[in-house]
């Protein structure tokens, strides 16, 4: 019998995958933390129009620089890009795709495939019918539901996979299914959709990387996240509407720090189609933001990059993470006693995040 665990860190970012587990493998290697926090610095939402159901959906990310160097083939910076966009991403993480027809010719199953893949250092990150685990909560579907699932780890004796994913009530959680489920996820999935399913990513944490720490990124990266610039945000949602095209998507971009107004519409459009309950999911990501800009601004405090007589300025961003973790708790509130003054407030609060945090970054960056 035999048990393997690799590193990986509940992450500080949880609002969508792939960006939370590479945080969560990075996060647990000292020398990539200069890396880490030089990026999820720029943040966008992208408000997408779907033709066929006269419906929207919100989707978030952080990026770096993503429209600055949007055609620099070190875009991605997640897995998650990696896997989507198939692009070069975070110089720690190698990324190898496998087909799943290929995987199937060589007369293994998917539980040895992905152990071997533990065993040589590589996480497993690939779409399955999830429904056929039982962690993520389906009664008795009767149907598929394809969903990418992260595995880090195995253990013989009980015959289990650790994983992560968003499970109870969206919480991204530590999780483990057994050997048969995860085999009845990967051999029952099928591949019709988008080129990303029809593979199973291999990631491998690797020290040998090339990356210089250099501060005058992360202040390029706060001027865009402060100041963005409208043509390169046209850029980009001219690029999400192409991507999107098969799904007969339009894409509004809301770049750096106008992506609060996006939030404060979206609750506005909600209101009026009448849409119940309220996604929480993109006030959600900004304050996965905001609890990542604290800990980057210690950290860059920490270098003596960012002066210590700014530390009274930390712990007023702080109360600017606080102020939006009350506007997500009171969308929560809102979900479950629909009281209409709730949404007034949450709105108020976010403009008010939006002000302070403008004025507390230029101060602490000085730009």
């Amino acid at each position: 019998m035999s048990k393997k665990i690799l590193p990986f860190k509940y992450p500080l970012i949880t609002s969508f995958g792939g960006t939370a587990e590479t945080f969560g493998i990075l996060a647990c290697h000292e020398e990539a933390l200069d890396w880490l926090y030089s990026h999820y610095l720029q943040f966008y939402a992208t408000q997408t129009i779907v033709d066929d159901f006269n419906d929207y959906n919100p989707t978030i990310g952080y990026a770096p620089n993503f429209f600055a160097d949007f055609d620099n083939r070190r875009l991605a910076s997640s897995i998650n890009y990696n896997v989507f966009l198939n692009r070069e991403g975070c110089p720690y993480l190698n990324v190898f795709e496998t087909p799943l027809d290929l995987i199937s010719s060589f007369d293994i199953s998917f539980v040895n495939y992905i152990k071997r893949n533990i065993d040589m250092g590589m996480y497993t990150f690939g779409f399955g019918d999830v429904t056929k685990i039982f962690e993520y909560g389906y009664d008795a579907p009767t149907e598929m539901s394809y969903h990418p699932v992260f595995i880090y780890g195995y253990d013989d004796e009980t015959r289990e996979f650790n994983f992560a994913d968003f499970l109870a009530e969206g919480k991204y959680t530590l999780a483990k299914c057994s050997y048969e489920e995860v085999e009845a996820a990967f051999k029952g999935i099928n591949r019709y959709q988008l080129p990303l399913i029809k593979s199973i990513a291999s990631i491998q944490y690797t020290d040998n990387a090339s990356f210089k720490f250099d501060y005058s990124y992360i202040l390029d990266s706060v001027k865009e996240y402060l100041y963005p610039d409208s043509k390169r945000a046209e850029r980009f949602e001219k690029y999400s509407t192409s991507f999107f095209a098969p799904m007969r998507w339009h894409a509004k971009v809301f770049a750096g720090i106008n992506a609060y107004d996006f939030f404060i519409e979206f609750i506005d459009i909600e209101q009026q189609l009448g849409i119940y309950p309220s996604d929480h999911r993109p006030i959600h990501s900004m304050c996965d933001h905001k609890e990542l800009m604290v800990s980057r601004i210690e950290y860059l405090i920490g270098k003596g990059c960012i002066g210590g007589d700014k530390r009274p300025l930390l712990s007023e961003y702080e109360k600017v993470r606080d102020t939006a973790v009350e506007a997500r708790n009171l969308l929560l509130k809102y979900n479950i006693k629909r009281q209409p003054e709730l949404l007034d407030r949450v709105k108020s609060a976010l403009r008010t995040v939006k002000e302070a945090e403008a004025t507390l970054l230029k101060q602490i960056f000085d730009v």
